[in-house]
């Protein structure tokens, strides 16, 4: 991958967003502070968790992460980023864990399987969430309004909804905007507002 030619040069200290698609990227090389990056893009990317983390470990400028189809990295640990504002993780069909110690993070967007275990750190910040996964209807009104208190916007998608959620005494308090968007079954839609 040209990239790590760029980065191991000393180059990478002006790059400002990385995207890259369908290939190979496992850094071997020692790589000094990418100083202006403040976007990686990684799509169908296969990288290791150990490449991923090296690559976010000296990122400290980043702001937003997107991986779609990175279905080789297992386990997603963010270092504690500043600046990052927003994760977007969709469709990495082997990853089992997603844990982000950066406390600025306001945005997440997820799709894939509800036993992902996502742990977000302070999540007060958090104002926007997208989860895409069977059963996303029920998650977020059973485990949002306690652990996102300060949520906005909520936006879920879900092809299936296996149970009929109980009503909870949580609620959303600041909850501006709910798209939902639900494939068969019935369900009772409103108490998610409520």
């Amino acid at each position: 991958c040209r990239l790590q030619e760029l980065l191991s040069g000393g180059s990478g200290d002006s790059l400002w967003y990385i995207y890259l698609a369908c290939c190979n990227f496992h850094p071997k090389v020692r790589i000094g502070h990418l100083k202006c990056l403040t976007r990686i893009q990684l799509c169908m990317v296969n990288i290791t968790e150990n490449g991923l983390s090296s690559l976010l470990f000296i990122s400290l400028g980043l702001e937003r992460l997107e991986l779609r189809h990175c279905s080789t990295i297992k386990s997603l640990k963010i270092p504690c980023l500043q600046r990052l504002s927003y994760l977007e993780v969709m469709t990495c069909d082997g990853l089992r864990v997603i844990e982000s110690k950066a406390p600025n993070l306001s945005s997440f967007r997820f799709a894939g399987d509800l036993r992902v275990q996502v742990s977000l750190g302070e999540t007060v910040q958090i104002k926007q969430i997208y989860r895409l996964c069977n059963d996303a209807a029920f998650y977020a009104r059973t485990e949002l309004p306690s652990s996102m208190p300060n949520l906005e916007r909520l936006l879920i998608h879900s092809d299936t909804e296996m149970v009929n959620t109980q009503m909870l005494p949580s609620k959303f308090y600041h909850l501006k905007y709910l798209n939902i968007a639900l494939g068969g079954g019935t369900y009772d839609y409103l108490s998610l507002a409520l």
